[in-house]
């Protein structure tokens, strides 16, 4: 097993990661037998990551060493003993009934445990959860780098990856797309195929597989910095759908170019009278017709601000009659 992180290791640490699991439990059964509290201040290490401590849940309920544990490791034990409980899954239950679980600990579970990630199961549901809760529940965004490697070397190794790549876009930040789309030019397959997997709802991709890394790449970008301020959030996710749509672009905010809600979707500016207007005849259009206007008014206004405003002053049927004469079927 490999490690590698900036901490120095634990002595613990240190004979976990030189020995197979069987023999790092009995090393510390052996060591509580004969000498427990070297064994109490040996699991107690500031330095100690929480894989080597959840490898040893078992060795602490067998001896009774939960009131000798320091508070970090019981709260940590007691997060991952919820976490695990299958009336308490996660999955199951709105996250928001897991917010009394310390941020500070679930940090030191994700930071010290994402390196030794795939050494067991359990681990590995903590590990999701405990991204899931920093990310949603704390707003934590700092962690969605070492997330999305995790799910790329998770999927290398061909794991289960569902449950991560949730955590990841539950960011509900359009910059995390970015990170994916980055993933495309890699000289690694495998990275290039769950990148375009996670960015199949991008039209070029969903339209172009066999492009070439570079050109997909190029567009992709292309696409996410002219949508960026008129994504939002779906929730889709891959344990809903074989190839979820986890962001979508407001054809709304896009038509009247007003910057909408990354979590909501709606515009997040007051609308006049006029611009309420202008939305009422714009749901009044199949889609079509509502991709065509937004993506030609999107062109418009970033060619020329004052022709835009005279050309949505049109009544709808002639906006969309200049629209289909300039645009045709270019749409995106």
């Amino acid at each position: 097993m490999n490690s590698s992180n900036s901490r120095t290791p634990s002595l613990l640490d240190k004979v976990r990661l030189t020995s197979e699991t069987d023999e790092y439990k009995k090393y510390f059964r052996n060591l509580v037998r004969h000498n427990k509290r070297k064994s109490i201040q040996m699991i107690n290490d500031e330095n100690l990551s929480f894989p080597s401590l959840l490898l040893l849940k078992p060795e602490v309920q067998r001896h009774n060493l939960y009131p000798c544990l320091n508070t970090r490791n019981r709260s940590a034990l007691k997060i991952a003993e919820t976490i695990l409980s299958r009336e308490s899954g996660i999955g199951s239950r709105s996250v928001s009934n897991y917010k009394q679980m310390s941020y500070s600990d679930l940090r030191w579970i994700f930071d010290t445990g994402y390196v030794d990630d795939g050494i067991s199961s359990e681990l590995d549901e903590v590990l999701d959860s405990a991204a899931i809760l920093l990310v949603r529940v704390h707003g934590d965004k700092a962690i969605l780098n070492n997330i999305l490697e995790t799910i790329f070397t998770r999927y290398k190794n061909g794991r289960f990856i569902h449950d991560l790549v949730w955590a990841f876009f539950e960011s509900r930040d359009p910059k995390c797309l970015i990170m994916v789309a980055n993933k495309l030019p890699s000289n690694d397959p495998m990275d290039v195929e769950l990148a375009r997997k996670m960015l199949n709802f991008i039209p070029f991709i969903q339209r172009n597989r066999d492009a070439d890394n570079q050109s997909q790449y190029t567009y992709t970008l292309n696409w996410i910095q002219e949508n960026y301020i008129f994504l939002y959030y779906t929730c889709e996710s891959f344990n809903q759908s074989n190839s979820p749509i986890p962001y979508a672009v407001s054809l709304e905010g896009k038509y009247i170019f007003k910057p909408v809600s990354p979590e909501t979707g709606k515009i997040q500016s007051p609308l006049t009278d006029i611009e309420q207007s202008l939305l009422n005849n714009l749901r009044s259009l199949d889609d079509k017709s509502r991709l065509l206007l937004s993506s030609y008014s999107f062109m418009l206004h970033r060619q020329n601000i004052n022709t835009w405003s005279s050309w949505l002053r049109y009544p709808v049927t002639e906006q969309l009659k200049i629209a289909e004469s300039v645009m045709g079927g270019g749409l995106s």
